[in-house]
């Protein structure tokens, strides 16, 4: 500190001080925790120091730079807030202490069982009793301090298990002293318990012909165990920084020669495998040394380091992994993933003796955890079964985060409407200024229906359904996915990305497409259109065009890289306004005056470019309502001026703007899918009726092989039917369950519901089992724990042929 180096001291706990704070041990002959507030005092006097208590380094990375998270109370809001440091070190000494380690044994998950320095860190810091009467089973001296601690306290130490034959120390003789059984040499064998541990069974160790008269049970209500000590060597490993067991120590160290990229970071006391305290402290302070000399290039004057501390175990530890046969009960390793010593010899048997291969074999490690508590354990027991010493066995990699962090603290601090971008379309102030509730579909801020005066959601929503099937209607379909592939090779590729037949549509032609994932999952749906020869333009469902992009750059570049074909994402360049309804052929003669919009010279699914008012469009007669339809696109800074133009040419028909909810109800009436919403991640197209489209194309696709597999082929798969409700009036919510009429099992649900304006009645679509085969079946719909009739009835409530689509 006197260097004038910037320092930061950053310490993941409420108060500076590590284990000083409830230890009990003496520093320059007083008690530690005053000695602790001085030296905190004079520190935080210095400028160049910077003291950051509750902040936990969460991540090492490349050339000293480091990641913090600090929770800082919000007075104002009176919420916790959270601060993310970016840390950029010179030199960085790790003085993270270590984890005590716990034992193996048969039964060792039951409530009651804790570390023995958790249950001294609860005693003496927050006056929390864990127990009444306790045992203490350990292989080293540290245990004893607990034992102590426990002991002052008033609760009852029954025994003392130590693994260890004879052990002799100072803290060993002052638990003798106080006439505690110590059985060393011994071992636990089982625990006993229900709602919390009642007693242990233990034997002498190292000798599987005890005989019953050795076995000895041990009533109590808290099991402390210590193992040893493993160093918190996370971040240096993070660092770049290698390990070495220590034999004599029984745990992973710091190697001595370290690669350069870690060379800037050292561990210190506990974290260097140092577990005497006034060896710790002296060692930080050589380490403190050691980072100025690294600094200045000139070897600094060493004083004697402050508050040596005069006591203290020096870590005495017995190698012993786990209790060996006989014995009975699962002896749990990882206890967040209740993985067991038989899981890692199941993996050794089966050759998965790398430590990489164990740890995604069994899970353990996993998680929060991190190995922070199981990894010793899991790497002596795996070398024990494979014939490796536990040197040899090595660890595994140590991956950033060191505890959890939210995605807030990472994302930076825009939260809530700002934690994600706002997807505006190109009209958006015009959907606002109409009055226009605006809700978020598929990432984008979309109306979901326009409110006249005095009307309510239904009302409106009623009458937009009803002008798109009487008269027209104007829809903002910007954000549909716009991807223009060009190439020689485009319509071969697209011929493998389709399910259709893309090779056989002629120019100005569109066609309607599915396209899946090599698992036969539908993934995506919308139409194609031939524009030239080698120039395609895809349209993709608002929610699926960045899945597909990445699909098709990947395929492209790495399975395909022969094929010559440009991809270009033209969603945001395009507005997209879908004039729909009877009358809608009149509206856009009026706006395209001179183009013949006529049924035979522009049927359904077709596509032509032009230019109006010296402005390029793209006009494709396609519908997602089941009525005459006209997509124009314009581009996206010419979307208003075409808006208005268009809301003026069908002024004359009352032209209606069109909202979300509106065009649900129209699909829903034609009984037209919406992936993400009718299908989920297993549905195949044979689920939604494609069966027939599959069988005609012979080219092979994505997802070809897998349609044929036992599994997508059950007659008895969730399959997209039509229901009529029996009451006519009744509505179904979504997610509703159809449930046999005699076991009421689930048979199915229900994926997209409405009452429907043109029909008058309730209609519905669900994935039943078997459901192709069952049309004209009645079956039952719980909602609510009401059942409810529903007649099967085909997909297409509306127009079922399509006339007025084809004849128009």
């Amino acid at each position: 500190a006197p260097s004038g180096f910037r320092i930061m001291l950053v310490d993941d706990q409420s108060e500076l001080g590590g284990s000083l704070l409830w230890n009990h041990e003496q520093a320059d002959d007083e008690v530690g925790t005053e000695w602790l507030r001085r030296a905190t005092l004079k520190l935080a006097q210095l400028e160049n120091v910077m003291l950051l208590a509750r902040t936990t380094v969460v991540a090492a990375w490349d050339h000293g730079y480091f990641t913090a998270v600090q929770q800082c109370d919000d007075s104002a809001s009176g919420q916790t807030a959270q601060h993310l440091w970016k840390i950029r070190s010179r030199q960085t000494i790790l003085a993270s202490g270590a984890i005590e380690r716990p034992l193996v044994f048969p039964d060792n998950d039951r409530p009651g069982i804790m570390l023995a320095d958790s249950a001294r860190h609860y005693l003496n810091r927050y006056a929390a009793r864990a127990g009444s009467r306790a045992v203490i089973y350990t292989n080293n001296d540290s245990a004893y301090l607990a034992a102590l601690d426990l002991h002052a306290s008033g609760i009852t130490v029954a025994a003392i298990v130590d693994l260890r034959k004879e052990p002799q120390s100072e803290s060993v003789r002052r638990v003798r002293e106080l006439g505690i059984k110590v059985y060393d040499g011994y071992e636990i064998t089982g625990t006993h318990g229900y709602f919390r541990i009642k007693q242990v069974d233990i034997r002498p160790g190292q000798n599987n012909s005890n005989k019953p008269a050795d076995q000895v049970r041990i009533k109590c209500d808290l099991l402390c165990t210590s193992g040893g000590w493993d160093p918190t060597l996370h971040l240096l490993s993070q660092a770049g920084g290698k390990l070495e067991y220590n034999m004599k120590s029984g745990c992973f160290v710091p190697r001595q020669q370290q690669p350069a990229l870690a060379r800037c970071v050292q561990a210190a006391g506990s974290a260097n495998g140092c577990f005497e305290p006034a060896a710790c402290l002296a060692e930080g302070h050589e380490a403190g040394l050691a980072a100025l000399e690294s600094l200045t290039g000139k070897h600094p004057q060493s004083g004697e380091p402050q508050a040596p501390i005069d006591s203290g175990p020096v870590l005495d530890i017995k190698h012993h992994w786990r209790t060996p046969p006989p014995c009975k009960g699962r002896q749990w390793v990882d206890f967040l993933h209740d993985v067991t010593t038989g899981s890692i010899e199941t993996a050794a048997r089966e050759g998965f003796t790398s430590v990489e291969h164990l740890k995604r074999y069994t899970t353990i490690g996993m998680a929060i955890d991190q190995g922070k508590t199981s990894n010793v354990n899991a790497l002596a027991i795996l070398g024990e079964s494979s014939g490796r010493p536990i040197a040899d066995v090595g660890t595994t990699t140590f991956r950033p985060p060191f505890t959890p962090v939210t995605l807030g603290a990472l994302a930076g601090r825009e939260v809530g409407l700002r934690a994600w971008p706002r997807r505006l379309l190109p009209l958006h102030d015009w959907h606002v200024d109409s009055a226009g509730v605006m809700e978020d579909h598929s990432g984008w801020q979309r109306a979901a229906y326009y409110p006249g005066d005095g009307e309510t959601e239904a009302q409106a929503i009623r009458r937009e359904v009803l002008a798109a099937r009487s008269a027209v209607t104007l829809f903002d379909s910007s954000s549909l996915g716009k991807l223009e592939v060009r190439g020689p090779d485009a319509a071969r590729f697209l011929n493998r990305m389709y399910i259709n037949n893309v090779e056989t549509l002629n120019t100005g032609r569109v066609r309607y497409g599915m396209m899946l994932n090599e698992n036969g999952v539908i993934i995506d749906d919308g139409v194609f259109a031939r524009l030239e020869d080698d120039f395609f333009l895809v349209s993709t469902s608002s929610a699926g065009t960045a899945e597909i992009v990445i699909a098709f750059e990947e395929w492209l570049q790495t399975e395909w890289p022969e094929l010559n074909v440009l991809i270009n994402n033209a969603t945001t360049q395009w507005a997209t306004l879908t004039v729909g309804g009877p009358d809608s052929r009149q509206v856009m003669t009026s706006f395209l005056p001179g183009v013949d919009l006529s049924a035979t010279t522009f049927p359904h699914m077709s596509v032509l470019e032009g230019e109006v008012d010296s402005i390029p469009y793209r006009l494709m007669r396609v519908s997602f309502t089941g009525e005459m339809s006209f997509e124009l696109s314009v581009p996206a800074n010419y979307a208003l001026a075409a808006w208005q133009k268009l809301l003026e040419a069908g002024a004359p028909f009352d032209i209606t703007p069109l909202g979300m909810e509106a065009l649900d109800i129209l699909r829903t009436e034609k009984g037209f899918l919406e992936v993400g919403i009718d299908t989920d991640i297993s549905t195949s197209p044979l689920d939604v009726g494609w069966a027939v489209p599959i069988s005609k194309k012979t080219a092979d696709f994505i997802g070809k092989r897998s349609l044929s597999r036992p599994n997508d082929t059950r007659p008895d798969r969730l399959q997209l039917v039509g229901l009529k409700p029996q009451d006519s009036q009744q509505f179904i919510p979504v997610g509703s369950h159809i449930i046999s009429r005699t076991s009421l099992q689930p048979e199915g649900h229900i994926t997209s519901s409405c009452i429907s304006p043109t029909l008058g009645h309730s209609i519905a679509m669900a994935m039943l089992k078997s459901g192709h085969t069952r049309q004209g079946e009645k079956v039952v719909i719980d909602v609510d724990e009401q059942h409810f009739d529903a007649e099967v009835v085909p997909l297409g409530f509306h127009d079922p042929k399509g006339e007025r689509l084809n004849t128009l």
